[in-house]
């Protein structure tokens, strides 16, 4: 076939593209419509029964009813022995362009747009007993997209429902081991099960994933081979997503593992459902101004590789019904403020020197690097001290600070973190945190001169060595924590300060005249939580952010007066400000 042949009444006018089935071209209808459309021509010689099952399922597709988010599927055509399918055409590009011009993920407000537009869509159909089974990148296409441009939900059309399947045919035995694409396809399909639309959700999981991380949970190192794919999406659970990004911890990343659950029962059931629970997340996170600055922990970490890679700008790989090649890993991000070259390239070094290390220790599986080169690194490793978590059960936080809110169970640090705890993260790392922190003798104080942004830096490379999903606890949390459960208390002790804790300038544990400064963490008494030093000894901050996109550090510090300590006490600053008054605790889902 070449650009000008007719097929039944359409004239060819050029080859968009060719899949698994055969070849997609742009056409001319020359018919009375008079348009332009894309036909998917299956390859001759096609199985028959094959192609009479498609013809049967395309013709009752056609008649579904339109959908804004679904690519029209006008009808079928049969030409000297050829069949093929009608469709919609749509000038743009696929879904797997934006992902590229993306590698670190979407920005929020840009995936809540597409994955808008594909939960409407795979809803549609699921609502008119239609599943897709081949959802992927490549099935998705945006309207007149360009780099650069927003995008709206309504030029995201989902394509190649030629593969669909009818609902009410399931009882049919119809499978094709080639059908699908390995990356997307769900453990069910891999073993020619049952399929309905929680199919489509495992696939939609998948997408989400790597929409978000820049990756797809599977086809790293370890992965990349058929066989091990296959293994990986029938037994293996993905790496956390939350390890790679800011705005995934908590129920966000148990949506989408609930979406990729092994056992369809597990999972949500139609796109509708699974939408329900994601879209609200993720518009909530377009909304956070705390999650629009691109992170230095992924900035650093596309450094670091580069400096080991010399060709940074290689194009991706993409897995298809075979897996081809390796997708790049889902490596940590690692954090870095080097203010010079010299203190960036350090930076790097370490890095990567301290991800070597974990990776042979086994901390980051299949997904980390392979050999590690610096002893010292793993020295510091096997001293530091994970920080101890209590759990905190949930409940309806009342407060004079912010609106009463239900508290989900979490667990928090029982203490803030200390010098020590930070100072093996940035020997760890190469992070520059400036020098202020770093007190000799003062090992067991609370950390202070931290600014939000070092401790976010801290929280994730947490996460990274320990494959747990580490935050900074929101306002709300801190006053549950520190109130005993919401009750209306001034102090996590109750309605006063127990002796000799009632100096009513500065540090409440001073001595007489003495100076005041922190004091060794555990020095003031634990709440009913266990909790210690949730008031008087550092302002703690929170992941709680104003209109301005400054966050609030709660608590009151060593060098509050009176009226300036207690559970509500707030104060909003910058995410870059740093003082020695100002530490943090973290938080655990």
């Amino acid at each position: 076939m070449q650009p000008g042949d007719m097929f039944a009444n359409f004239r060819l006018l050029s080859l968009l593209g060719v899949g698994g089935m055969g070849q997609v071209w742009k056409a001319q209808d020359c018919g009375l419509a008079e348009r332009e459309v894309a036909i998917k021509v299956v390859r001759p010689g096609t199985d028959q029964a094959f192609l009479g099952a498609l013809a049967s399922e395309a013709r009752t597709l056609a008649k579904t009813p339109i959908h804004k988010n679904v690519v029209v599927l006008f009808g079928v055509v049969e030409a000297e022995e050829a069949f093929g399918l009608v469709m919609e055409y749509i000038p743009g590009a696929a879904l797997t362009d934006l992902l590229r011009d993306h590698p670190r993920g979407l920005p929020w407000d840009v995936a809540y747009e597409v994955f808008q537009a594909l939960f409407d869509g795979v809803g549609h159909a699921h609502r008119n007993r239609v599943i897709h089974r081949d959802l992927k990148p490549d099935n998705v296409r945006i309207a007149h997209y360009r780099k650069g441009r927003p995008i709206s939900a309504d030029e995201v059309k989902i394509l190649d429902f030629g593969l669909a399947r009818i609902e009410k045919q399931l009882n049919t035995k119809f499978t094709r081991s080639a059908a699908g694409t390995l990356t997307y396809m769900s453990p069910e399909q891999i073993k020619e099960d049952r399929q309905e639309p929680y199919t489509d959700v495992y696939a939609l999981g998948v997408i989400l994933y790597e929409a978000l991380v820049g990756r797809p949970p599977f086809g790293g190192p370890g992965q990349d081979s058929f066989s091990a794919l296959v293994q990986a999406h029938c037994e293996l659970a993905p790496p956390p997503p939350s390890l790679a990004r800011r705005g995934l911890a908590g129920p966000l990343e148990e949506a989408i593992f609930k979406a990729m659950a092994k056992d369809s029962s597990q999972r949500f059931q139609s796109a509708d459902a699974m939408g329900q629970a994601v879209l609200p997340l993720l518009q909530a996170n377009a909304c956070d101004p705390s999650l629009q600055v691109p992170s230095r922990l992924m900035e650093t970490m596309d450094m670091a590789l580069m400096d080991e890679d010399p060709a940074p700008s290689r194009p991706r790989s993409r897995s298809r019904n075979t897996v081809t090649g390796a997708a790049p890993s889902l490596a940590p991000t690692v954090p870095s403020r080097a203010g010079s070259r010299a203190s960036a390239s350090e930076a790097r070094k370490g890095a990567l020197a301290f991800l070597l290390v974990l990776a042979a220790a086994g901390g980051l599986g299949g997904y980390g690097f392979i050999h590690a080169r610096q002893e010292a690194q793993a020295e510091v490793l096997r001293a530091f001290h994970i920080p101890e978590v209590l759990a905190i059960p949930g409940g309806i936080q009342k407060s004079s600070t912010c609106p009463s809110v239900a508290v989900a169970p979490f667990k928090l640090a029982r203490t803030p973190v200390t010098v020590e705890q930070f100072r093996a993260f940035v020997k760890a790392t190469g992070y520059e945190a400036g020098s202020a922190w770093d007190r000799p003798g003062k090992e067991s104080h609370p950390v202070t001169s931290v600014s939000h942004d070092d401790a976010e830096a801290y929280v994730q490379w947490l996460g990274t060595i320990t494959r747990k999903a580490w935050y900074l606890p929101s306002e709300a949390e801190y006053e549950f924590a520190a109130s005993n459960g919401g009750h209306p208390i001034p102090f996590p002790w109750g309605s006063g300060l127990p002796e000799p804790m009632d100096n009513p300038h500065g540090n409440f544990l001073r001595p007489e005249g003495g100076p005041c400064a922190t004091v060794p963490v555990g020095s003031y008494p634990p709440n009913d939580f266990g909790l210690l030093d949730m008031i008087g000894n550092a302002w703690e901050w929170t992941s709680t952010a104003n209109e301005k996109g400054e966050f609030e550090a709660k608590g009151g510090g060593w060098d509050s007066p009176a009226d300036r300590i207690g559970i509500t006490i707030r104060s909003p600053l910058p995410r870059t400000f740093r003082n020695n008054h100002i530490g943090f605790r973290v938080a655990q889902r």
